[in-house]
């Protein structure tokens, strides 16, 4: 068995136990994928006029299978500012965290996405 055939079963178990169905979107285009979310706090200090202020914005990591990130017939690299649409209407958006990409491969087979959001809705 292969590290790609592993893991492609691992992210199956996974969605199966706890993925969301989910939309992807990115201007006009969308597509339903099932999602995998993982929610951590970010809180990052601000300064102003001298003044220093913390600011808490709810962000969570969803994973996803790479081969499904289709766009308009074509599979696509997740970008700042696409969006996921949760069934309950949760909206999350694309975003570097602290000066980092919007995703990272989250296995060594380069399968599963990690994609950085935070919720706008």
């Amino acid at each position: 068995m292969t590290l790609s055939a592993i893991i492609d079963g691992a992210l199956a178990s996974m969605q199966a136990c706890m993925g969301q169905a989910v939309t992807y979107a990115r201007g006009g285009n969308s597509a339903a994928i099932t999602a995998c979310p993982g929610a951590n706090p970010h809180r990052r200090a601000m300064a102003e006029g001298g003044a220093e202020f913390a600011i808490d914005a709810q962000v969570r990591d969803w994973l996803v299978a790479a081969a499904d990130l289709v766009l308009a017939g074509a599979t696509v690299e997740p970008r700042r500012g696409d969006r996921i649409t949760t069934e309950s209407g949760e909206v999350w958006e694309l975003l570097e965290l602290d000066g980092g990409p919007v995703w990272d491969w989250s296995d060594p087979a380069n399968r599963i996405r990690r994609l950085h959001t935070k919720r706008i809705t």
